[in-house]
């Protein structure tokens, strides 16, 4: 069975001209909404006989676990995670990536099997001790296109919106300033309009909460405005 985990860790370092990128693709020590932590030596074996300096390379580099965009040149395990210094390939996709790198648009996740496994059943958690890599992805939020913003779930509607707002400065620069192809333009208009109904959806459906006692769901239009003043929309 194929799992994904994503990570939102910086960039370390990126190379236009030659097309690679130096990246955390996933976390140690970091319980995540699965109730799963990825234990340091996870992907040694992975490494070992499937990693860039194997006899055959087996992992990837894929945009949204779907389209290949590259492969590793380097693999190793640090105290924070899998880094690996990535070559892109010179493809549309590939050139598209290297342009939202530098833009700072995204995060990454892994596609794996679990090999070896101890679970807590009174914490609740699982560690993660061996893992069988496939393939780690550049991908828009840690989510495939169906789900952009299930990063957002569990953030009190405040918190929601700060992070909206920051992944809409982050898009809206990425069309003033982003040399793209005339699909990943027409990408990022979509994933601003999916930002623009998430604004209605926090804002009403925070505002419609009845009070204790009360049945009413009419929204306060006063609080309704100041939440608009608040986040200049």
């Amino acid at each position: 069975m194929i799992n994904f985990k994503n990570i939102a860790l910086k960039v370390m370092d990126l190379d236009e001209n030659h097309r690679k990128v130096l990246i955390y693709v996933s976390a140690f020590n970091n319980k995540d909404s699965d109730g799963d932590i990825i234990l340091p030596g996870a992907f040694k074996k992975s490494i070992e006989e499937r990693g860039p300096m194997s006899n055959q390379l087996r992992i990837k580099h894929l945009r949204d676990h779907w389209n290949l965009i590259g492969k590793p040149l380097e693999m190793s395990e640090d105290e924070t995670g899998l880094l690996v210094l990535s070559q892109l390939s010179n493809s549309t996709t590939g050139r598209d990536t290297i342009e939202d790198y530098k833009l700072n648009l995204l995060e990454h996740s892994i596609g794996f099997e679990i090999i070896k496994r101890a679970v807590d059943e009174e914490e609740e958690v699982q560690y993660l001790k061996e893992l069988k890599l496939w393939e780690y992805s550049s991908v828009t939020w840690g989510a495939n296109s169906q789900t952009p913003l299930v990063s957002l779930k569990g953030l009190k509607p405040e918190d929601q919106l700060k992070r909206l707002n920051t992944k809409m400065d982050r898009l809206t620069n990425a069309l003033k300033t982003g040399h793209y192809t005339d699909e990943r333009f027409e990408e990022i208009e979509y994933q601003l309009q999916v930002i623009k109904k998430s604004y209605n959806d926090i804002i009403i459906n925070s505002l419609q909460k009845p009070e204790p006692g009360s049945t009413s769901h009419e929204p306060d239009l006063k609080a309704l405005e100041e939440v608009f003043n608040k986040y200049q929309f």
